[in-house]
């Protein structure tokens, strides 16, 4: 909130950039949704709004609010000894089931409770199932020579697809490359290509065979669980929610991933409460610590402190780009800095025209990055708290 030369009040609502808004006489911000990923600008100049705003509180001793379901990490450690409003809502029924038992039923990923749990509901129920994993199949491969199909632009393998008219088509979810899907392996010339993990397009198929009376069941990816925190006018109250493979994110090798799912599951667990919703969560590691919401977040921050992750350092990714790949691992690895990390591939390890290497700096909180950062090379690229290491 502002006030002009008149005395009037304005309020200004904006984006991140909002924050760069010059205005006069500031008197607070209002940072919602904090854990979210897009506060971080990964495009130079890579600026956390977040740390933005604690600056320009300390500048002008502002009133400065963060808001979020599910508060990062990061933000529950900094404010640890601080007051933290939480509302109390009633805990949702939830179930927790093993996803190896769907593959003896016929129907994998669908497991016998969470089909039974569908089925007790009205056809008209609005039912909300999510599962992270877009397409009709993870990737497609020969059988023959075990060759993944994948994209010559970054390296990862082609998520398939089937069009409107059941055609089979290969897309690249980091570049937006799209190709048809070949006949024969391009490796070996076999003809005996197929599919591995099942996509939403796939799993969607068995949902109608199974339900072909319900109209209202929607599978969903998780980041649209964040817009559902707010009633849509006419829209029906919310009577199941359900994951598919909840700890699927976890094959991603990232140390905020557990978190992200930790929010995850807090957001469900706040709009099935607030709808009276009963949840089902389907994995294949039921006794995850992730599961017990009391615990898990001093659990995580003490295996963070562990490996010397944030909140406990401030991280600071070198990032190496080169158009040739052994010229961008060499130059990496020619890096030369106390306390640096091994260097490894980013995912994908090539964007465009252009391989990247990575190299971790841990750095003590308080300590200056100044003298750090003019030690490095010119031709490297810096980012400090990155938000992946991917």
């Amino acid at each position: 909130m502002a006030t002009n030369r008149k005395e009037k009040k304005r309020i200004i609502i904006g984006t991140r950039l909002a924050l760069f808004t010059p205005i006069q006489d500031l008197k607070g911000i209002i940072l919602d949704h904090e854990h979210a990923y897009g506060w971080k600008e990964e495009q130079s100049p890579r600026y956390d709004t977040r740390r933005c705003v604690e600056l320009l509180q300390k500048i002008l001793n502002i009133s400065v609010f963060f808001s979020s379901p599910s508060p990062s990490l990061e933000r529950r450690y900094i404010l640890r000894f601080s007051t933290i409003e939480t509302p109390t809502p009633s805990a949702p029924p939830i179930v927790i089931v093993d996803l190896r038992e769907s593959f003896s039923t016929g129907t994998p990923y669908i497991t016998e409770t969470l089909r039974e749990t569908i089925a007790a509901r009205d056809p008209n129920d609005r039912i909300l199932l999510f599962h992270n994993r877009t397409g009709y199949a993870g990737s497609l491969a020969c059988k023959d020579c075990s060759f993944v199909i994948s994209c010559p632009n970054c390296a990862l393998p082609f998520t398939h697809h089937k069009d409107a008219d059941g055609h089979d088509l290969l897309r690249c979810h980091h570049c937006l490359a799209i190709a048809p899907a070949p006949l024969v392996c391009p490796s070996c010339n076999g003809t005996t290509l197929t599919t591995h993990g099942k996509g939403n397009e796939q799993i969607e198929k068995t949902l109608r065979e199974l339900f072909p009376s319900y109209k209202n069941i929607t599978l969903q990816t998780y980041p649209v669980l964040d817009t559902l925190l707010w009633d849509t006018p006419g829209e029906k109250p919310i009577t199941l929610i359900g994951f598919i493979d909840v700890l699927s994110p976890l094959a991603i090798p990232d140390f905020k991933t557990l978190d992200n799912v930790y929010q995850v599951l807090t957001i469900a667990r706040t709009i099935a409460s607030h709808h009276r919703a009963s949840i089902v969560l389907q994995t294949f590691s039921p006794e995850h610590p992730i599961f017990d919401s009391v615990t898990f977040p001093a659990h995580e921050l003490e295996e963070r402190k562990k490996m010397r992750y944030p909140p406990f350092t401030r991280l600071i990714k070198l990032i190496v780009k080169d158009a040739n790949a052994d010229n961008a691992q060499k130059r990496c690895e020619a890096l030369s800095l106390p306390f640096l990390s091994p260097p490894f591939t980013s995912h994908p390890p090539k964007r465009g025209k252009y391989y990247y290497w990575y190299r971790l700096l841990r750095v003590p909180y308080g300590q200056s990055l100044t003298p750090i950062i003019k030690k490095l090379p010119q031709d490297i690229l810096i980012d400090i708290d990155p938000e992946t290491l991917l």
